[in-house]
């Protein structure tokens, strides 16, 4: 099998969707951070929402349809996030997310539609953690199903179902993988963090018999807080992403991004120790 490795580089500032925090204790609530291996503090709750667009360029049409290997050329994914920390080291995360696809060939009309994406069900274990002087240390992984829950009925104007590609859903129960590594006090400086994120999603055969193959992705982060609050209750955070996506039987994709955000709410790096 022949694979298709491409290298894009671009810069990109993304500012972190606001925020809502939920918080069953007297504490404050985790808010949004470079840092992917802690878990959620016992008794703290997160909701929030985050908001995906993707864009592609036309593709050309056969002379029976829309080829099943179409992907959309506008996408836009709304993921509603509900995590709560259960216990010290383990949160349990529900992800909830509405897809719009659309598909546009010159001269023809558009197609697609929105509806409900599939649902995840995730449990985070932090089986490491290392604290000293320079920082923290710490090493967690995340496993749970991809129920499908989706939407599969998407239809053209003649009433003919859309390529599975093209569903808010896919119709198989997928498993999903990750592992996170998390070092604080990069090089002794305490506001450096360097952060990695490897996961997989594990998929089976979806609606209309289709296989759509696995994905597997890594993004390191190294980021820096250039401002930071003496409670820590505040804080701002800069850094380059290396982003690596191999989807089977498509393409391998390694992309480099900038990346720029701010926080509210207590830093969950140290205040999970109750």
């Amino acid at each position: 099998m022949r694979f298709i490795k491409r290298l894009c580089l671009e810069y990109v500032w993304v500012w972190l969707a606001p925020i809502l925090l939920l918080c069953a204790s007297s504490a404050y609530s985790q808010g949004a951070s470079p840092e992917t291996a802690p878990p959620l503090f016992p008794g703290g709750g997160l909701v929030s929402y985050n908001s995906v667009f993707t864009t592609r360029g036309f593709m050309a049409g056969t002379p029976t349809g829309i080829p099943p290997t179409a992907r959309p050329t506008f996408s836009h994914e709304g993921d509603f996030n509900f995590t709560w920390g259960f216990y010290r080291d383990l949160d349990l995360t529900v992800l909830v997310p509405v897809v719009t696809n659309d598909f546009q060939t010159p001269n023809v009309p558009t197609v697609g539609g929105t509806g409900l994406g599939d649902l995840m069900v995730l449990v985070k274990y932090r089986f490491y953690r290392r604290d000293s002087n320079r920082g923290t240390t710490q090493a967690s992984f995340t496993v749970g199903p991809k129920l499908p829950t989706g939407r599969t009925d998407l239809t053209n104007e003649s009433g003919s179902l859309l390529p599975a590609t093209l569903q808010p859903g896919s119709g198989s129960t997928d498993f999903f993988v990750a592992a996170n590594w998390t070092y604080t006090g990069l090089f002794n400086l305490r506001r450096l963090v360097a952060d990695e994120d490897f996961h997989a999603l594990v998929r089976s055969q979806g609606t209309q018999a289709t296989r759509i193959g696995s994905d597997l992705e890594s993004r390191f982060w190294l980021s820096y807080r250039p401002y930071e609050s003496k409670d820590g209750a505040r804080e701002w955070f800069i850094g380059p992403v290396l982003h690596r996506h191999f989807v089977t039987r498509l393409c391998f994709l390694t992309s480099i991004l900038l990346i720029a955000g701010r926080s509210a709410g207590q830093s969950h790096l140290g205040q999970d120790l109750a």
